[in-house]
């Protein structure tokens, strides 16, 4: 029985290029991930995968039909410059929690475009992709950049300096020209997962704990979302912190102190008040409900 994190293992650094697909399914308890490549239309939406494949892909379906498949450029696997093995296991195990991506949608498309494409068509199909899939194995093997095939790879990858800022450039091209749709789907994503959490029972925010006890939150996230709001106010106050007290701002709020004390005007009074109360609260515990002050009549 492989664990999630060895399947992550055995498809790094495909997740990392981002150029095939990655087919993610369970047998029994255990974890299997392997990459296809296929054609993609409709921004990943629709894949055509050769026969081989295809029939492979057959195989996985009838193990689990819950099988999904995902790409590091169309799926949110995380940033591939800062991918590692366990950041990589977590994304898959969400994706496949998630199902948004499943394998069964994408096999349907291939049987049914298979059905009305030529013989011709599919016979130039196939020797295209059979020598795109030669030439990429033949660089990768010889240290050779697979995308320009001139300069030589960068070190543990398939592809040379030039080539990934060329890529990275292009990604935050189409980011920044469709960053309002590319928010909304971000946002739609997590509302979707939050969701998803919360109807499980677990943390709406790291989907891996139980919540605390009439909250959405688990204590750990809880704690690191009242961090983060803290810091938001901080960076709005409009004297630091770290002056508050210093003899010439209050040491609640920040405010100019009143007089020679430590507080502020408002602060000041309210602490008076609240030294008033807790004086006569405390004569009255000691006398019993009576104030002490006796009788002259």
């Amino acid at each position: 029985m492989a664990s999630i994190r060895y399947a992550a293992q055995t498809v790094l650094q495909e997740a990392r290029e981002g150029i095939a697909w990655i087919v993610i399914w369970k047998e029994g308890r255990g974890w299997n991930a392997e990459p296809f490549w296929a054609e993609a239309e409709d921004e990943g939406s629709r894949l055509t995968f050769e026969e081989p494949d295809a029939e492979k892909i057959r195989a996985i379906l009838r193990i689990d039909p819950n099988a999904v498949i995902v790409n590091s450029y169309y799926s949110n696997l995380g940033d591939p410059e800062a991918m590692t093995r366990d950041s990589l296991a977590a994304a898959m195990r969400w994706q496949y929690k998630l199902g948004s991506s499943l394998l069964a949608d994408k096999i349907i498309h291939n049987e049914e475009k298979a059905n009305t494409e030529s013989d011709s068509a599919k016979l130039k199909r196939d020797k295209k992709n059979a020598y795109y899939k030669e030439r990429y194995d033949f660089l990768k093997s010889m240290g050779i950049c697979v995308r320009c095939g001139q300069n030589r790879a960068w070190k543990g990858q398939i592809h040379c300096l030039e080539c990934r800022f060329k890529e990275r450039e292009r990604q935050l091209k189409y980011y920044h020209e469709n960053i309002e749709k590319e928010r909304a789907k971000t946002a739609e994503r997590h509302k979707k997962r939050r969701q998803n959490n919360i109807e499980a029972g677990l943390c709406a925010v790291c989907g891996k704990r139980k919540p605390v006890e009439g909250l959405k939150y688990c204590d750990f996230c809880r704690k690191k979302i009242n961090t983060r709001n803290n810091r938001r106010r901080d960076l709005k106050r409009e004297v630091p912190v770290f002056l508050y007290g210093d003899g010439q701002h209050c040491t609640v709020c920040g405010k100019p102190v009143f007089e020679d004390s430590k507080l502020c005007s408002k602060h000041y009074k309210n602490s008076i008040e609240a030294l008033v109360k807790a004086n006569e609260a405390k004569r009255l515990k000691k006398y019993g409900g009576w104030d002490g002050r006796g009788d002259d009549t």
